[in-house]
């Protein structure tokens, strides 16, 4: 780059730094003066900008209704219904837009998301004094930005003024200004962002997130941005519920104190409705069954019901099913049960390895238990 050649004299070096930072501007200058120079109304070389009105919006209340061309009113519910889905769809994609630049230009420090909400949210409200349209961050301006030299957020302070003193003073300046020299100086600034590099790396580890970075980049190319994002992140949560809805489910035989032979599941990450079937698909008809809940910190009400019809279901066939190691995230829903008083959870605390012996030796229809304290710590030891 030229910035970065090194001269003895220091005010070559200044001179060399300040050519580098400003060669967007001089592009679309020299395009200008070229686009004005070579100017055929007849027959013109270049589509250019044309006329940008002059002046800045007056600051009023934003409108909640619109009179149309023919003297007819449109109220806000009209409003809402054109837009439809729109209203809920676009402030997401903002958002998810916000947050995807600010990640691709911190050099991978840490975003918050929610201040980026907060100041997109701010952004628009103020902007809806002035009648601006719902806006956010840019990939194409934020790269211009970062490839002129922006480091700081203090930029956006200099560039709101000289969009202000351009807007007032400058906009018949920018007729002559070519939409190729636009589209050229956006393409050499997002460039940089590409990493080709990856499509290979996420084929050899993940094929699942290589198919869903080959659909953000294609609906990026074939659609807008906004859609890939949104089209990105619908992926990625189908992708996320897709392991939800099949967790790994471990069954190994365990010998537990007393020299009775058992069955050990233990699930992972969640026992919700919709992976429930999948879970108790792995449960052994034999008896006794260990639900290890160790590795599960989400239960919701379905998962509840189901190892209650589990329990009485295998009660009724004489089997024993005792859950435990329960996490504290699900504690409390598997004392409070299900509310149904006839499928309601039989819950014991075991605290020593005799208790166990006594449970899996018993005859008693309490066949659902909670182990805490040092009976896990007898099972690992007899495993091992």
């Amino acid at each position: 780059k030229l910035k970065d050649v090194k001269t003895k004299s220091a005010k070559l070096q200044s001179i060399l730094w300040l050519i580098s930072i400003s060669r967007n501007a001089i592009v679309v200058c020299a395009a200008s003066v070229f686009a004005f120079l070579v100017h055929n109304p007849v027959d013109p070389w270049f589509k250019l900008s044309g006329r940008v009105s002059a002046g800045l919006p007056s600051l009023s209340i934003p409108a909640f209704s619109v009179v149309n061309p023919d003297g007819s009113v449109t109220g806000t519910s009209a409003m809402l219904h054109e837009l439809g889905a729109a209203v809920l769809v676009l402030p997401v994609v903002m958002v998810l837009a916000n947050i995807a630049i600010a990640k691709a230009f911190t050099g991978g420090r840490q975003v918050e998301a929610s201040q980026e909400m907060l100041t997109l949210g701010l952004c628009n409200v103020l902007g809806s004094f002035v009648g601006a349209m719902p806006t956010c961050g840019a990939f194409t301006r934020s790269a211009v930005s970062h490839s002129s030299g922006v480091r700081t957020p203090a930029a956006g302070i200099y560039s709101a003024m000289i969009v202000l003193v351009a807007l007032s003073f400058m906009t018949e300046y920018f007729y002559f200004i070519p939409k190729a020299c636009l589209s050229s100086v956006l393409i050499c600034a997002v460039m940089f962002m590409i990493d080709f590099a990856i499509f290979r790396r996420l084929w050899r580890s993940s094929k699942q997130e290589f198919f869903i970075l080959l659909l953000t980049f294609s609906s990026s190319v074939l659609l807008s941005v906004e859609l890939s994002v949104l089209g990105g992140a619908v992926a990625s949560v189908a992708a996320l519920l897709r392991g939800v809805a099949r967790p790994p489910v471990e069954v190994t035989t365990l010998k537990i104190p007393g020299g009775i032979i058992g069955t050990r599941v233990r699930p992972t990450l969640a026992l919700v409705y919709m992976n429930m079937t999948h879970v108790l698909s792995a449960v052994p008809r034999a008896s006794p069954v260990f639900l290890d809940l160790s590795r599960v910190t989400l239960l919701d009400h379905a998962a509840t019901e189901a190892l209650e019809r589990l329990q009485k279901k295998m009660s009724d066939n004489g089997q024993k099913l005792i859950i435990y190691n329960a996490t504290p995230e699900i504690l409390p829903q598997l004392e409070a049960g299900s509310g149904t008083p006839e499928q309601s959870l039989d819950i014991h605390r075991l605290r020593a390895r005799t208790e166990l012996e006594a449970l899996t030796d018993s005859e008693a229809t309490e066949n659902v238990a909670l182990l805490t304290g040092d009976v896990e710590k007898d099972i690992e030891k007899q495993e091992a």
